[in-house]
């Protein structure tokens, strides 16, 4: 079956082992003669479905970013670079380049970072609130003076802890720090966001059915314009937040997470 991103999740097919048999369900009424799909899994954005299956569904509204966390930030000190590895931040530099931008990891890293139109989402807040902790922060978040890469289960919960913004200067520092990644990246691609979207359209309205390289053009061209569309409304969420913090938001109730837990605008 191909793939809609109309069809949520009961159109995944699942495996039932106590009955060693598997289901799958209709997301609509299918009439007669209608092609029925199924969904390779309701997250996946248009860059997942391009590198994944090598297409991209024209309805596929999942807009986001995962991002290398040594590409966003380099942790402060060694203490929280030692955090970030227990986390499965392998290979994370304590050492930023001459630009300040993070140094190359030494080993695959197992965390992703999401960026989206809503705004970087609560994970990565946290980690870019503990890499960008002193030694002191850390102490107080739970990090022991001895604790080091092999203490996951701590750093878990102190993760917990630093999951809520302890000030606004360090907020301020966090927001500052996702800002000029995005910025830095939406600069790196040799095209704007409204090139890409003005050649989408003057292919997908062309007469006829598309050749091969035309199509294939489409779909690379459908997963740039995603990652722009999540890169630029992150950065406006992200400015957002920055204004009311200048403006003397009080960073408790700077976050309004009620309805998304993958993120959320400022109140």
């Amino acid at each position: 079956l191909a793939h809609s991103s109309e069809a949520d999740d009961v159109s995944c097919l699942r495996y039932a082992a106590e009955l060693q048999a598997a289901s799958l369900c209709a997301h609509t009424d299918y009439q007669p003669g209608q092609e029925v799909y199924d969904s390779y899994g309701p997250g996946l954005s248009p860059g997942d479905l391009l590198l994944d299956y090598g297409f991209v569904d024209p309805a596929n509204t999942n807009h986001r970013v995962e991002v290398e966390p040594s590409q966003l930030v380099a942790p402060k000190s060694a203490r929280a670079r030692a955090l970030l590895q227990a986390l499965g931040g392998a290979g994370m530099s304590d050492k930023a380049d001459a630009g300040g931008a993070a140094a190359a990891p030494s080993a695959p890293q197992l965390v992703r970072l999401v960026l989206s139109e809503e705004g970087p989402d609560q994970a990565t807040l946290a980690w870019v609130r503990a890499a960008l902790s002193g030694d002191a922060d850390l102490i107080r978040a739970g990090w022991r003076l001895k604790a080091g890469p092999k203490d996951s289960d701590l750093a878990c919960r102190v993760m917990g802890t630093l999951a809520q913004p302890a000030s606004c200067e360090q907020e301020t520092a966090v927001l500052t720090t996702i800002l000029t990644y995005v910025d830095t990246a939406l600069a790196s691609y040799p095209s704007t966001l409204e090139h890409d979207q003005a050649e989408l359209a003057q292919l997908a309205g062309a007469a006829g059915s598309p050749g091969a390289d035309a199509w294939l053009r489409m779909q690379v061209l459908r997963a740039l314009v995603s990652e722009k569309l999540a890169l630029v409304g992150c950065a406006a969420v992200v400015d957002e937040w920055l204004q009311q913090l200048e403006g003397g938001c009080d960073v408790s109730e700077l976050y309004d997470w009620s309805e998304s837990d993958e993120g959320g605008e400022g109140e």
